[in-house]
């Protein structure tokens, strides 16, 4: 078996904790922690994506240009201000996945680069001071050069040095960090310029500086600090502007109708209304830390109002949304065929968000969220080298890569892909008080630790359409033996599930739980876990014909390099409800099933997250598709009806109040 050393570098963390210790401490505990540095390997599907993003960006890319503009500060109201901090952290996360002496040069470099740019009043910027945090009274991105993304650039800089410090303790780092934002305070604060109108997207953009200015204050431990998050948070009420993201998701608001509807006058990503959804989900991210922070039971549950109505309203079947960026009702319009679904930096803050909650309340959906979005989503948007990521991602159509028009030679969605690719061996496995917690079922080794104990765990992987057992044996016990607790996620698609101990006497845990194991845990002790489903029908939530398929947690897809018949309608052969399918294996995707249909052929699908991997039309995706049409091709059509405006799904309005029996279900599926 495998044993994981801790890495002898001064920047490993222990048990998903700081080096350097907070000088605040949360007033909340996590209920789950992520796994430390270096002491999970993944070798399945995500496994080969991490591998690739290593290969293809994070150790190889020319990382000098993300520092060039901020030599220079060329920018008036452009987003390059972005990349560094979206870049560094994900880097970090790479970084504790897999640590080298060459790979710490490499970022201590570039933060040293990085640190050189600062001006002597504290700032750290791409914008010409004259540029500098320009006030857009209206909010919207209709105001010419006052759509400034310069606070949003600042946001991520500071979430960078932040995260640099809490893995070394670099008090340089710590004082530039804490100048940088000083700075930020100077021009923008009470009875200064009003943090909301500065940029756009309704003061989304800027206010979600409240996640790295909690984290601020708690590794500083200046009251100032946590007085401008407060102050932040009081801004969304009382600007003219007034967004209102606190007191709307108190009272259960629906994302989509936090803003204004989709206008007919606009058109193209004019057109696509005003729910942004990435910068909505950066500030509810924020709001996680203050609640963590603070305490204060207001702030979970306004995060967790916002992640249900995410969940119930807008989350597709491949686990994520948004078309043209912005929230639109996406649950209930799957079928529309419109080509600028899945933001991939909304598929990243929707799996950041979970991974928040499930680390604040150890509830198991949060895993399904992650899972679905990491196996489907978010492997469907990076390309197979690694190297790059698409920008937007149909559900049917063809795949388009994030276009490379900026100076950094990266984007919003390749930076946020990396940070949020590399959470998945965080999550695989999770520290819990009393134990740990088991995630993900593929292919991995692990070291366990948990109350100052040690454990090495090793799974053999399971797939769930090849292997539906996931074998675990447990060694390298401090002492040869203890008692602790392993909790073992047993998903939603779950349809029967069995765990025996040792070969022993089997269980039958639920799905949708975490089932416990608690026992004098001895070094070559077994677990053995069985997870079964078939294929399932997903039916169209707006109650048209179309239909889909899923088989554990991948999302199935035609790929027209594989099914020659794959825009053609498919009426499935059913036995005891469910289609008769058998596996495929094929080059080009990781998982690939041939479903059986009622003329006797055979379709093939697989999963999505490698469907579409050409990015060109000769690997079009079809993944909604109906069983008797002359056409299975979704139609494009106007997005007018995700208005809550009078749309039926069946015998349904699709009014706020209407879709609730459709969206008593919690997931997707």
């Amino acid at each position: 078996m495998k044993t994981f050393k801790i890495f002898a570098l001064c920047w490993i963390a222990l048990l998903g904790q700081n080096l350097c210790a907070e000088a605040v401490k949360p007033a909340v505990e996590n209920a789950l922690e992520f796994s430390a540095p270096e002491s999970v390997k993944l070798d399945g599907i995500l496994g080969g994506a991490l591998d690739a993003a290593l290969r293809g960006d994070v150790l190889t890319s020319d990382i000098d240009m993300l520092i060039a503009p901020f030599r220079t500060r060329p920018e008036t109201r452009r987003w390059d201000c972005e990349f560094w901090g979206k870049w560094f952290t994900g880097a970090l996360l790479a970084y504790d996945y897999t640590p080298s002496f060459y790979f710490k040069k490499r970022l201590d470099k570039n933060i040293a680069e990085l640190l050189a740019t600062q001006d002597a009043e504290g700032s750290i910027t791409t914008y010409q001071k004259a540029h500098e945090f320009k006030l857009n009274p209206k909010g919207w991105l209709t105001e010419g050069d006052k759509n400034s993304w310069d606070l949003w650039g600042r946001k991520y800089t500071l979430l960078g040095l932040l995260d640099y410090y809490s893995r070394t303790g670099d008090a340089k780092v710590l004082e530039a960090a804490k100048r940088h934002t000083d700075y930020i305070m100077d021009h923008v604060g009470r009875g200064k310029k009003d943090i909301v109108q500065v940029g756009c997207w309704f003061g989304c953009a800027s206010t979600s500086i409240l996640e790295p200015i909690v984290l601020l204050y708690r590794a500083t431990g200046e009251k100032k600090y946590l007085d401008y998050a407060y102050w932040i948070v009081e801004s969304w009420e009382t600007s003219p502007i007034k967004p209102d993201l606190l007191n709307k998701a108190l009272k259960n608001m629906e994302v989509f109708d936090m803003f204004e509807h989709p206008d007919p006058k606009y058109q193209g990503y004019l057109g696509g209304g005003k729910s942004k959804a990435y910068e909505m989900g950066s500030c509810f991210e924020g709001l996680a830390e203050l609640y963590r922070t603070t305490g204060d039971e207001k702030f979970k549950t306004a995060v967790l109002n916002h992640a249900r109505s995410i969940r119930d309203t807008e989350i597709n079947v491949v686990g994520s949304g948004s078309i043209q960026e912005r929230w639109i009702n996406g649950k209930f319009v799957q079928t529309n065929g419109d080509a600028h679904w899945n933001e991939v930096c909304v598929t990243a803050t929707w799996i950041k968000l979970c991974g928040q909650l499930l680390r604040l309340t150890a509830d198991p959906q949060y895993a399904d969220h992650i899972e679905l979005s990491m196996y489907n989503g978010l492997l469907g948007q990076i390309t197979e080298n690694g190297e790059w990521w698409a920008g937007t991602t149909p559900l049917d159509g063809v795949r388009k890569f994030s276009p490379d028009t900026y100076c950094t030679k990266k984007t919003c969605c390749t930076t946020n892909g990396i940070r949020s690719l590399f959470l998945a061996p965080k999550i695989a496995y999770m520290a819990a008080r009393d134990g740990a917690a088991v995630n993900f079922y593929e292919k991995s080794s692990a070291r366990l630790c948990f109350g100052g104990k040690h454990a090495d765990i090793v799974c053999s992987g399971a797939d769930f359409i090849y292997n539906d057992t996931a074998n675990f044996e447990i060694s390298g016990i401090d002492g040869g033996a203890a008692k602790f607790a392993i909790y073992f996620r047993i998903p939603r698609w779950c349809e029967f599930a069995e765990i025996s101990v040792n070969g022993g006497e089997k269980i039958f845990p639920k799905s949708g739980e975490y089932c416990k194991i608690e026992r004098e845990w001895k070094d070559g002790d077994t677990v053995a876990v069985s997870l079964r489903s078939g294929i399932s029908v997903v039916k169209d939530p707006a109650g048209s014909d179309f239909i889909c398929l899923s088989k554990a947690m991948y999302t199935l897809a035609q790929d027209k390099r594989f099914e020659p018949d794959f825009a053609k309608p498919a009426r499935l052969k059913l036995e005891n409800g469910k289609p008769i399918w058998k596996p495929a294996r094929l080059k080009d995707a990781r998982v690939a099933v041939d479903v059986l249909l009622e003329n006797g052929k055979w379709r093939r699908f697989v999963d999505y997250g490698s469907a579409g991997k050409t990015f060109s039309a000769d690997s079009e995706i079809r993944t909604w598709f109906k069983q008797n049409a002359e056409c299975a091709k979704p139609a494009l059509h106007s997005l007018r009806p995700a208005q809550c405006c009078g749309h039926k799904a069946g015998n349904v309005a699709c009014g706020k109040r209407g879709f609730a029996k459709l969206r008593r279900g919690a997931f997707s599926r």
